[in-house]
């Protein structure tokens, strides 16, 4: 999937392991800074501990949500969403100590690079069992001859 103008960005922050609250509280201040001086940026919001790929927080983890302007009000190259992302990227580098990844909410929730999809064929009907089985058979017939 494409790289997608969705009205934000996610940013992920980590720095050691062995980094304390307060490290980790003004790292996230930098980061906000970085974020928020730029056009076409609405406003940041994170959550210190947080890492979403992770299922418990840790210290040394800080998540960014920055919210950009909405798209009537970004004029210009430089309000756009991969200019705002690749400038923020710059500026985040080079802050040594820490580690920041961008990350995407993916354009088609459900459909991913890796995971594939779930799909649910339901008969809302009440009817018998057999006829979920031939509608599960047209249904698979009909998916076939697409590529």
């Amino acid at each position: 999937m494409p790289d997608e103008d969705q009205g934000y960005i996610y940013v992920s922050m980590q720095l050691p392991i062995a980094a304390s609250m307060e490290r980790t509280s003004a790292a996230a201040k930098t980061g906000r800074g970085c974020s928020r001086k730029h056009a076409g940026v609405q406003y940041t919001t994170n959550g210190s501990r947080l890492q979403p790929s992770q299922l418990r927080p840790h210290y040394y983890n800080s998540f960014f949500f920055v919210t950009l302007k909405p798209w009537g009000e970004r004029k210009g190259r430089a309000e756009q969403y991969q200019e705002i992302k690749n400038r923020l990227n710059q500026e985040l580098s080079r802050l040594r100590s820490n580690r920041f990844w961008f990350f995407r909410r993916l354009p088609v929730p459900g459909v991913g690079t890796s995971g594939g999809f779930q799909f649910v064929l339901e008969d809302r009907s009440g009817q018998d069992v057999q006829f979920l089985s031939d509608n599960l058979n047209k249904f698979l017939a009909a998916a076939r001859k697409a590529p």
